[in-house]
């Protein structure tokens, strides 16, 4: 972390003036906010969110942090809906994020038996329009797993 910027390995996409440019940009990542880290997410495209019925769960370290059958997807990212995920697992960060087309990302820390694993939960309280469908909405990354989860209606009978 430099100046207040983080800068994550992997091809991204930045908007220029003449249009949008994917590939390894770490100094215009580092120049493009000097105040925040840049999204986690790989910005490979602006696309809407896609709903998915499938049964996710959220988990570190053995404990569930979230789980539902409502999740939006965007950038491969299973959004939670805020009342699926366990509280007790989760404390506020001061971390934040911009992200160009979703707006700014707030943090949670995520605590699991004393440890912490900083800022690997994020939402976007206020997202710019074309990000209004995962308003407040919980994504993960760090090391978080997101699993989709077999239900009775999918899972094969036992033999």
């Amino acid at each position: 972390m430099r100046r207040g910027v983080q800068i994550h390995p992997g091809p991204i996409l930045v908007q220029l003036a003449s249009g949008w440019a994917r590939g390894a940009f770490k100094l215009a990542a580092q120049t493009f906010n000097r105040d925040v880290q840049r999204c986690p997410q790989s910005l490979v495209a602006r696309q809407p969110g896609r709903r998915r019925s499938t049964h996710v769960r959220a988990s570190w370290h053995g404990a569930t942090l979230a789980e539902t059958h409502d999740t939006i997807v965007v950038e491969g990212n299973h959004y939670f809906p805020p009342d699926s995920i366990d509280r007790h697992f989760f404390r506020d960060s001061s971390e934040r994020s911009v992200c160009p087309w979703k707006g700014l990302a707030s943090y949670f820390d995520v605590v699991v038996d004393g440890e912490v694993n900083a800022g690997a939960a994020w939402y976007y309280p206020e997202p710019k329009a074309a990000a209004a469908q995962i308003k407040d909405r919980v994504a993960f990354w760090r090391g978080v797993r997101v699993e989709r989860v077999p239900t009775a209606e999918t899972a094969s009978p036992a033999d």
